[in-house]
Order: C-alpha cells, then sequence, then structure tokens
C-alpha cells in the first residue's frame, strides 16, 4: 500500500541516502493557498516564502527522525513530503530506547530551529517584529510561532503522531521495569492505545469550539488508526512523523539483554573500514546474460513475495546495473 502511496509522487533528489519525493496532493494544497493569498488581497510574494519555509522547515524535521534512526543501529532509505507535513521511512531496532529516540529526533531538529530563529532575532540590533518591515513580521510567524504551534501539537501524547510514538516507548520501558517484562510491549501498545483515543476525543471537542475543521479531521483520523500502534513493526509510515519496520522485540527479553551500544567513534570506525573493503573489492556480476536473466527472475520473485525490503544491499546494486547496462544496449 505505501509503495502505491509513494509511486503518486514526484522524486526531488537524494541527500545522504534518503531520496526526497513530493506527493502530488501537496501541488493541489500549494495551487490552492495561492488562489485564497490573491482571494484576500496579500502580496503573491507570501505565497513563495510560506511554501520554502515550511518546506525547508518539514524536511530537517524529517531528517531528524532519519538520522537518529541511524545512529541507533537501523537505517532510512525515504522521505515523503505531503499536506499533513512529512513521512520518513525509517528501520530502528525493536527495543523501547531506538523508538523513543527515533520519535525524538524530530522534534528536537524543530526545537533547534526555533531557538535558533530566537537568537537571531534577539542578538541582531532592530532584528524583532515589532520593528522588522512586513515580509520579515511574516517570516518570523512561519519560522517561529508556526513552528512552536506544530511542536506542541505533534507533542501531544497521540498515536501515531511522533508524541504517541514516544509515550509508547516511554510505557514499554516503564512497564518493563516495574512488573513482568515479556509482554511489556503488548501491554504499553494497550494502554498508548486508549491515551490516544481519549485525548483525541478532548482535541475534538476543542476543535470544534475552536471552529478549526483540520483539526477535528486530524483528530478523528488518530482515534481510527490507533490500533496500529500494536502493528508498529509492520507499520510503514506515520503521519507528521516516520514509519518503522524491520527489526521486532524479541519475546521476553527486557532491556538488559540488549547487546551494550559501542562508542560512537567505533561505529564510524567501522563503517569507515566496510566503505573502504569494499572500493577495494568492486562487486562483480555474473558475465552470462542468461545467468543475468535467472538472478533478475529470483530477486524480483524475491521482492514479489517479501517487498522490496526483503533485498540486501547487493541484490539492490545488482539490479541497477543490469538495468542500467539492459537499457543500454537497447537504445
Amino acid at each position: 500500500m505505501m509503495n502505491n502511496f509513494m509511486s503518486w509522487s514526484l522524486y526531488l533528489g537524494r541527500v545522504a541516502g534518503i531520496s526526497i519525493r513530493l506527493h502530488w496532493i501537496l501541488l493541489i494544497f500549494w495551487a490552492f493557498d495561492l488562489v485564497s493569498i490573491l482571494q484576500a488581497g496579500y502580496p503573491v510574494w507570501i505565497w513563495p516564502m510560506s511554501i520554502l519555509i515550511s518546506f525547508g522547515c518539514i524536511l530537517l524535521h524529517e531528517f531528524g527522525h532519519c538520522f537518529a534512526a541511524r545512529a541507533v543501529g537501523g537505517h532510512a532509505d525515504h522521505i515523503l513530503l505531503w499536506p499533513l507535513g512529512g513521512l520518513a521511512y525509517c528501520d530502528s531496532p525493536g527495543h523501547w530506547r531506538a523508538k523513543f529516540l527515533v520519535s525524538a529526533g524530530g522534534p528536537l531538529v524543530t526545537l533547534t530551529l526555533i531557538a535558533l530563529a530566537l537568537t537571531v532575532s534577539f542578538a541582531v540590533p532592530g532584528l524583532s517584529r515589532d520593528t522588522v518591515g512586513y515580509p520579515l513580521r511574516y517570516a518570523y510567524a512561519i519560522l517561529i510561532d508556526w513552528q512552536i504551534w506544530l511542536l506542541v501539537f505533534n507533542l501531544i501524547p497521540i498515536y501515531p503522531m511522533d508524541g504517541g510514538r514516544m509515550c509508547h516507548a516511554a510505557l514499554w520501558r516503564i512497564l518493563q521495569k516495574t512488573s513482568r517484562s515479556y509482554d511489556a510491549h503488548s501491554r504499553a501498545a494497550t494502554a498508548t492505545m486508549w491515551i490516544t483515543r481519549v485525548t483525541a476525543a478532548i482535541g475534538i471537542v476543542f476543535s470544534f469550539w475552536m471552529a478549526n475543521a483540520m483539526m477535528a479531521l486530524i483528530f478523528a483520523w488518530c482515534i481510527m488508526n490507533s490500533g496500529a500502534v500494536f502493528n508498529e513493526a509492520e507499520d510503514a509510515g506515520g503521519i507528521f512523523g516516520y514509519g518503522s519496520s524491520g527489526w521486532t522485540a524479541a519475546p521476553g527479553r527486557g532491556i538488559s539483554d540488549w547487546p551494550a551500544r559501542e562508542p560512537w567513534w567505533r561505529r564510524w570506525l567501522r563503517r569507515m573500514k566496510n566503505k573502504l573493503r569494499r572500493s577495494r573489492a568492486p562487486i562483480r556480476f555474473p558475465v552470462s546474460e542468461e545467468r543475468e536473466r535467472q538472478r533478475m527472475d529470483e530477486i524480483l520473485d524475491k521482492i514479489s513475495r517479501s517487498g522490496i525490503n526483503s533485498i540486501s544491499s547487493e541484490e539492490s546494486q545488482f539490479m541497477q546495473e543490469v538495468s542500467r547496462r539492459w537499457s543500454k544496449k537497447k537504445t
């Protein structure tokens, strides 16, 4: 399902091994924003300014999730930007600490951006909301006021937003430490589901009081998807945040059973050694075209049965190399 969702998007580029895509629905939203701005009589420059600043902030937020996933021993491959924010597709180890850190990575980046913007506004003489011209006041509102609102909203303990994921990870740890550990994940998921439903129901009432239909729809969507916390290991993506898949916690394992985390410098040295080893020993592919076609069929069959994430990096490189050579033959 997520592969179909991703296919309705535009490829923007690749940064640090992470592909960035823009969903086509976001283009429609931007067009409606332009029409609304023109109908309200606002200057046209407001439209590109708001798009650039919000686009950059959301993208950096998602990079926070991706790099946090890599820091805890997982990996991240894709970021999809769409009308409700961003989706970062991450794999992370199946224990509470990794899930909490990946969840907190995005809000931490947003908090850093707000702190930097406030520091600049206070440090530069004459650069404040009351003294600057209208363009900078509008940028100030987007970069600080809007980001603060989004940060607070995103940290509400409602799954699958970042606050709900952090709540689930924290409850997982508490239940693991205070009682039996073998089913702490499922009991934490049950508690998170009910916290989500109660908090979101209060949020819907508040949204109607504020006459904010979009906020009410988001809270209602969270209630309908609150049960997805039980399937977090298979979840492909989350609103306002990231998706986690891949490793799951082994039944009966407590946090003390997980291996101690290596220092960052050892992980960095190991990555450098692996890169050097790969560069010195390039992958050799079968020369025979018949063998290539046979192996391509095996890999494609593996993808159809288990999904794209089931193939190894060597198999992915093999497919790219063979596809490149086959396309050259056709031309």
